[in-house]
């Protein structure tokens, strides 16, 4: 199991609703809602996809926070983890509705109904979908064409002939209408063409609904305003939780389709760029992220046609629907060729079906397993009649979607306008009488249908981003407001943070929208500020817009340190670090700067020592950096630029669409096109530098400091940085040490950082003592700075909590929020004079925070802690275990059972070969093992038995990477697992290993079997001392080999030093043992005699029992029961037993010449004294006892 590194988002403070400026300065192109099948009251949860990628999720009021019956019960264990209650977790396939009206399909009834439920995988049963068919899935026709419609309607009267039966591919595909756009296939496409997709993407309907039944209408609901004003709704108000970022996000990376599933537990996110996303929608955690169009498949089903080796083109992935087989939940996704081309294209429809693995499944798979594309096959439609007959023209301007709220009533929505209308048959004609018009806010829209109401979205004219629902009812269209975001400032503008590069602790570059970057450190940005002024010194001048994007550069010649930024107007601009001098500027791009690249490998040749420039429109630019140059620019190509290859004299551009281009670099000349085969063909040959454009996730610019920034998508990302939680405690636990020789000892800066992190983690206002030990401890103000979540491939999510709700967010956002605040706290104990007061802290965060958060608190993911309890960082192990323990003591009995239950399937013992090693089967055994050790008497003997099993399993195997869980949880829960396991079997175990060398000096002590094996000993001697004594002695006394002679020996000698006091009670045992391993006719006498004589040294040095005059060479041993034992050790036999005392002996002593004995009892206060020496009489009385 790999280091999970702990990477903390905090945004810098500009402003308290930040967040919630950022969700309305996005432009929205795709939005979604879910709530409960069961109850059509209930309030929705929505999510709004952006044009950057990101995605802002919405809950309601009263379940984005734990229930009080179960927010200390039920939330230990993650989303990802958690074996679900139905066999089948639920899915939202809401269906989709287009720009237009979707063509009609077979039915066995003459409702007017359009919706698209959740497709369900029936191969072998003929089936038909309403408003799906084949004709549909293939037709060209995907606009709206009113000269038709009343055809089209009228058509749906009439008797339909039967449907065919559908191959299982036509079963995967619902309607996924799509828009194949001629002559626009670059990523730098019109920013309208993302809208006008988005409004594809748009519609919904219930889930619950049946496939060929008409919606119900809807109730009619209280408290409306009946001037059609939005009104205070009665599903409740909704909450702005998180804004989830992908991986990779910015321009022609837009949110093109969501869907929530799980009971609205999970959200999937597609990208028009083909990146899937699985977020928690609790917290925007990202769960796993794939790329859709890449070639790798798992194995497809055998009913599922072969896949087409030639993929290539440009696609733009756009509708997304899901569908279930019996305990399988998949997503259909489509994209249309968009490759721009001078002749017409044929339009082509790449189809990909991905495979979500259910809650059950996830606990028994990697995250990068989660989703996986099982097929891939490209269709090609060919334009044809579609045999509708028009009905009735309906005059609407800019129609954007439409839908049936009703079997008889038509919801239009057009650019500003909401029209519904009835429709009725009248002398077998149809009639479409408009019902009402509703003026809607066009900036910025966007919308999803459910059977009962319209959820939209809009920016008013004050720039506040509203969520509203509509009821659609005869004869006026009613709604309601479900949330509403901050209002704008008002105030004179003040620049805002629009990049930010951490350069190290003390230095920090900002880019702001006036065109100046500025200085500052890391404690000035994270200090209470009022919002009305920037932060750090200025640059000298100005540049034209705002920099979003910031890079550091070394000029190698010079050493000198530059910044080389970009504007979002497309300028490049060249700083001086030391003085924020502007040296140099150009015009160079039509799309802001987006990637910095310094050429120092030998392969680019000449060019070595300059810098790549890349515009997000994949125009790239070689600045000089001696003369501030540009050497030659070369324009964007027909894709979006995913690598460059520079090579001598050859610039090698690969792109998405397969295709590359190769450019002279010398001459500036293009040279020729070719495949990606081809391209990576010519890189085999070597010699070539490679440079990925967009690596994904933080970008770090130290090991410590990264940002999200991606050339300014919203507000609250560009000023977003990454602190990798584990290397900045390493680093600062190397500077802390550096410093302990120093005569002074004043708070070092590192402590002023973790004293600022301090400030951002705390949650103030809660408990007024800790609250005063955190601002004297770390001297700081309150802070409010909105942290994070990092999760699957670098995704972040920055969640929008106060303080007061921070610790009701989600299991996985509490527990990793603990473990940075208590791990700061760890390292703070490390400063003199301030270990009480962060030990008291420490103690408030893991034992006490829940009864202060009430009811509402999130109990911490048994399951994130468990990935730190090995860390090799002492004050995140420590933090992970103390929270771990503090978790586990507040879970009732019941709950205890429970979640061992769950994680018990996942336990080694129980799992293929292949799969032992797992992480989340190693996960599901520190887990349970350590609920065992605590609370035992409540778990079953057959699950502690799979326990042992599986402990042993790792304790065994030489060749387990995971072989310290073994060692650890054997030896702190020997004393349950002696009655289910062989423990003379586990002590051989830990004793080998306690003494066998280390054999990977590299790696963390933590991590060392031979050093924690050592540990376990102790561990074992001091709590279960008889059965260690037991193993000890047979060991000693019945040695196996040579080897294992002196491998025990070493042991004892370990022991001595460090548990002295548990072996004196049998120190006579133990020390026959050792004087028989030096006989003279031992044959183990050469291996043990170094090991041997070093234990008698100690032995004599620690216990006054013990005594060895070397002159005659005669060794005494005080025995508890009063006896004193007398050895020669020149033969090593025992000479006599002197049996004058009846209690146990205190000292025993040689006098200087040899000839007399001393022995002490304390508890008979009696003082003996022998003759044991040589003497006349000895040579006519030989062997006889030395006299008393």
């Amino acid at each position: 199991m790999e280091d999970e590194p702990i990477l903390f988002p905090l945004v810098v403070p500009q402003s308290s609703k930040i967040i919630e400026e950022s969700c309305a300065a996005s432009n929205p192109t795709v939005l979604t809602t879910w709530r409960s099948p069961n109850n059509l009251d209930a309030s929705y949860s929505v999510a709004i996809g952006s044009e950057d990628g990101s995605t802002f999720i919405f809950l309601p009021k009263q379940q984005n926070i734990s229930s009080p019956a179960t927010s200390n019960v039920d939330n230990n264990t993650s989303v990802r983890s958690t074996r679900p209650t139905s066999p089948r977790p639920s899915s939202s396939g809401h269906a989709t509705v287009l720009h237009g009206p979707p063509s009609p399909s077979a039915s066995h009834t003459g409702s007017f109904h359009f919706k698209s439920p959740v497709v369900s995988f029936q191969p072998s049963k003929s089936r038909v979908q309403a408003a799906i068919s084949k004709e549909l899935v293939e037709a060209p026709k995907n606009y709206v064409d009113f000269d038709d419609e009343p055809k089209k309607l009228k058509s749906l009267l009439k008797t339909r002939e039967p449907s065919k039966d559908r191959g299982l591919l036509d079963n995967l595909i619902p309607s996924l209408h799509l828009h194949h756009r001629q002559g626009s296939g670059s990523d730098g496409a019109p920013h309208h063409l993302g809208r006008q997709l988005s409004y594809s993407q748009m519609s919904t309907n219930n889930p619950s609904s049946s496939s060929t039944s008409p919606p119900t209408s809807p109730v009619k609901e209280s408290g409306l305003d009946n001037r059609g004003n939005p009104s205070t709704s009665p599903m409740g108000e909704l909450l702005l939780v998180a804004h989830a970022i992908p991986p990779r996000f910015g321009a022609g990376r837009a949110t093109t389709a969501l869907k929530f599933m799980e009971d609205g537990a999970i959200l999937i996110s597609l990208q028009e760029c083909g990146t899937l996303c699985m977020y928690s929608s609790a917290d925007g955690y990202c769960l796993c992220s794939i790329e859709v169009a890449s070639n790798t498949i798992s194995q497809p089903p055998a009913a599922m046609p072969s896949i087409e080796e030639n993929l290539k083109g440009v696609w733009r992935w756009q509708k997304m629907e899901i569908g279930t087989s019996g305990e399988n939940t998949f997503l259909i996704i489509a994209a249309p060729d968009v490759t721009t081309s001078w002749d017409i294209p044929v339009a082509r429809t790449r189809v990909v079906v991905v495979k979500v693995k259910t809650a059950t499944e996830r606990a028994f798979s990697a995250a990068s397993e989660y989703l996986s594309k099982i097929g891939d096959v490209v269709k090609i439609y060919a334009k044809g009649e579609s045999g509708l007959v028009l009905l009735q023209e309906v005059p609407v301007v800019n129609c954007q979607c439409l839908h049936f709220t009703q079997p008889d009533i038509l919801l239009i929505v057009a650019e500003d306008e909401d029209h519904l209308y009835s429709l009725s048959m009248d002398g077998g004609e149809l009639r479409c009488r408009l019902i009402s018009v509703a003026p809607s806010d066009t900036r910025k829209k966007a919308y999803a249908i459910d059977g009962k109401h319209l959820i939209s979205t809009y920016l008013t004219s004050r720039n506040i981003r509203k969520l509203q629902a509509s009821s659609f009812r005869s004869p006026e269209i009613k709604r309601y407001t479900l949330w509403k975001g901050a209002p704008g400032n008002e105030e004179p503008h003040v620049p805002k943070i629009t990049s930010i590069l951490p350069v190290d602790f003390s230095v920090f570059i900002l880019g702001y929208d006036d065109g100046y970057i500025r200085r500052a450190s890391f404690s000035e940005i994270f200090s209470p500020q009022d919002g009305s002024s920037t932060i750090g010194e200025p640059s000298d001048q100005p540049v034209d817009g705002a920099v979003v994007h910031l890079s550091l550069i070394r000029n190698e010649h010079t050493g000198e340190y530059c910044l080389v930024g970009g504007t979002d107007g497309g300028g490049v601009a060249v700083w001086a670090l030391k003085s924020l001098k502007l040296l140099a500027r150009w015009a160079l791009f039509a799309t802001p700067l987006f990637s910095v690249t310094r050429l120092m490998d030998e392969a680019v040749g000449k060019l070595k020592g300059n810098v790549l420039c890349v515009a997000s429109g994949g125009t790239l630019a070689i600045l000089v950096m001696d003369s501030l140059e540009i050497a030659f620019i070369v324009p964007g190509g027909p894709s979006r630029l995913e690598k460059i290859c520079l090579g001598e004299d050859n610039l090698l551009l690969i792109y998405a669409n397969d295709l590359a281009r190769l450019w002279d670099v010398k001459t500036q000349e293009f040279w020729r096109s070719m495949t990606r085969g081809k391209a990576e063909e010519l890189l085999e040959q070597g010699g070539w530098f490679e440079s990925l454009i967009e690596p994904g996730g933080p970008i770090f610019s130290s090991s410590a400091l990264g940002c999200t920034e991606r050339s300014f998508s919203s507000k609250d990302s560009a000023s977003s940085l990454v602190l990798n939680l584990r290397n900045l405690i390493f680093s600062s636990d190397a500077s802390l040490a550096s410093n302990t020789t120093s005569t002074t000892t004043p708070r070092s800066n590192e402590l002023g950082v973790f004293g600022n992190l301090a400030a951002c983690c705390h949650t103030f206002d809660m408990e007024e003592n800790i609250d005063t030990m955190v601002r004297d401890a770390f001297e700081i103000l309150p802070i409010m700075a909105f942290g994070g979540i990092c999760g699957y491939g670098g995704a972040t999510s920055l969640v929008n909590a106060s303080a007061a709700s921070v610790w009701t967010i989600s299991k996985d956002y509490t527990a990793l929020r603990l473990l940075s605040i208590c791990s700061i706290l760890r390292f703070s104990m490390n400063v003199d004079n301030l270990e009480q007061k962060m030990n008291n802290i420490f103690l408030y965060y893991t034992a006490s925070l829940p009864e202060t958060v009430g009811k509402r608190f999130c109990a911490p993911s048994l399951e994130i802690l468990a990935k730190y309890w090995f860390d090799p960082i002492a004050e995140i192990r420590t933090s992970a275990r103390s929270l771990f323990d503090a978790a586990i003591g507040q879970l009732s009995d019941t709950r205890v059972a429970q979640v061992v239950e769950e994680y018990r399937h996942r336990l080694p013992c129980l799992q293929p070969d292949i799969n032992k090693e797992a992480d989340w089967a190693v996960l599901a055994l520190i887990i349970t093992g350590n609920l065992a050790i605590a609370r035992h008497a409540v778990i079953s003997p057959s699950t502690i038995t799979d326990i042992v099993t599986s402990i042993v399993t790792f304790l065994h195997d030489q060749s387990s990477a995971h072989r310290v869980i073994g060692i650890d949880l054997s030896s702190r829960g020997l004393h349950i697992w002696q009655t289910y396991t062989d423990t003379m079997e586990i002590l051989h175990s830990l004793f080998e290993l306690a003494v066998s060398p280390r054999k990977d000096p590299d790696r963390p002590t933590i991590r060392d079997p031979g050093t924690q094996a050592r540990l376990a000993v102790l561990h074992v001697a001091s709590s279960s001392t008889h059965l260690f004594m037991t193993k000890l002695l047979l060991d000693l006394t019945h040695p196996k080999s040579s080897e294992h002679s002196r491998a025990i020996l070493q042991l004892l000698a370990f022991l001595i030093r460090k548990r002295p006091l548990i072996l004196y009670p049998s120190v006579s045992r133990w020390m026959e043992a050792v004087v028989r391993f030096m006989d003279p006719n031992s044959a183990f006498r050469e291996t043990v005699l170094g090991a041997a004589t070093e234990i008698i040294g100690e032995v004599v040095r620690l216990y006054p029992t013990v005594d060895f005059h070397s002159a005659s060479q005669k060794l005494v041993v005080g025995t508890h029961e009063g006896a004193a034992i007398l050895y020669d050790m020149k033969t090593s036999t025992r000479l006599y037993v002197l049996e004058g005392h009846k209690k146990r002996l205190a000292a025993c002593s040689f006098s200087p010449d040899g000839r007399r004995l001393v022995t002490l009892s304390l508890e008979e206060s009696v003082v003996m004294v022998w003759k044991v020496g040589t003497s006349f009489t000895s040579f006519f009385f030989p062997g006889a006892p030395p006299s008393q």
